[in-house]
């Protein structure tokens, strides 16, 4: 330094030789408010019912009149849970994710907003996999994630994969000029799968009566794990009916669509439910601490 009469050596620099200082015992410190993300704390809950697979995501301490997006990560894919799309979340946010994929790694992770829409900040992050068989597929309307059934994957099911390039060839001078669009999504996949039971045949083809449908299928199947379809044509095919049994195979296509827009459409959770198991508040009060607890164990399970 060049005059030590004019400069405060600050606390912390060590002196190598006159005038000469080391930062080596500085130590650093935050500036209240600069760069500082909420403290929050995601949380995710996986459940691996063969009927309905799904996760329970809770984000606690969030601030007051804050919203939130929650964010499903798997593979190349990033997608935002229906349902957590810029939701109220004072307090704490308690969502259940009817559309996980399966047998693969999935990520959670959510950003919060404030009344102006300004981002407070992302929370950590909860990675799960919901363990599932091979042989076994999903098929569910994810506007109704009560319609939802696991079925026996023919060795036919996701076994061709056709997606479509428009394009043009023009001869110019000898030369052909070859002019392409963008590539299309999956056309006429066979999703054919196999039901053991008269009653599951039936909730296969109340299922497939939906605009459209969430097909998850887990490793090695090269279907991508979330394959929202429109299926034209549903074709029965009873393989031992007429002799007293009840396995019906099903010869049906599908082909690929991007996912709704809307939020759940029918929930599986509603406040009725809540009326009718706790008539009053003292009934409520006592089967419930808090309020987030409330949300996370509702009367007859997520």
């Amino acid at each position: 330094m060049p005059d030590e009469g004019l400069v405060d050596v600050p606390a912390g620099l060590v002196e190598m030789e006159p005038g000469l200082y080391s930062t080596v015992g500085l130590s650093e410190t935050s500036i209240p408010g600069l760069y500082e993300i909420p403290v929050n704390l995601l949380t995710a809950i996986p459940f691996g019912d063969l009927s309905r697979p799904r996760v329970q995501v809770t984000v606690s301490a969030v601030p007051e009149d804050a919203t939130i997006t929650l964010f499903r990560l798997f593979g190349k894919y990033q997608t935002t849970v229906r349902g957590a799309l810029r939701e109220p979340a004072s307090g704490a946010f308690v969502v259940v994710d009817y559309e996980v994929p399966l047998g693969i790694p999935v990520t959670y992770r959510a950003e919060l907003y404030d009344v102006s829409g300004e981002s407070l900040g992302i929370t950590n992050e909860a990675t799960v996999t919901i363990a599932w068989p091979g042989d076994q597929v999903v098929i569910s309307d994810p506007l109704a994630p009560a319609s939802s059934i696991a079925v026996d994957g023919h060795s036919e099911f996701g076994g061709v994969l056709t997606r479509k390039r428009p394009y043009e060839q023009h001869n110019v001078s000898g030369r052909i000029i070859t002019l392409m669009g963008l590539a299309g999504k999956l056309e006429g996949i066979p999703l054919v799968c196999n039901t053991r039971t008269i009653e599951a045949a039936d909730e296969l083809d109340g299922i497939l009566d939906a605009t459209l449908v969430l097909v998850r299928s887990a490793p090695p199947s090269r279907l991508p794990p979330l394959f929202y379809a429109v299926v034209g044509t549903v074709k029965q095919v009873p393989q031992d009916v007429q002799w007293g049994g009840e396995w019906v195979r099903w010869d049906i296509e599908g082909d690929e669509t991007d996912s709704s827009p809307l939020d759940v459409q029918v929930p599986i959770i509603t406040y009725q439910m809540y009326n009718d198991a706790f008539p009053t508040y003292g009934d409520f009060n006592a089967a419930y601490l808090t309020y987030l607890d409330a949300l996370r164990n509702p009367p007859g399970g997520v």
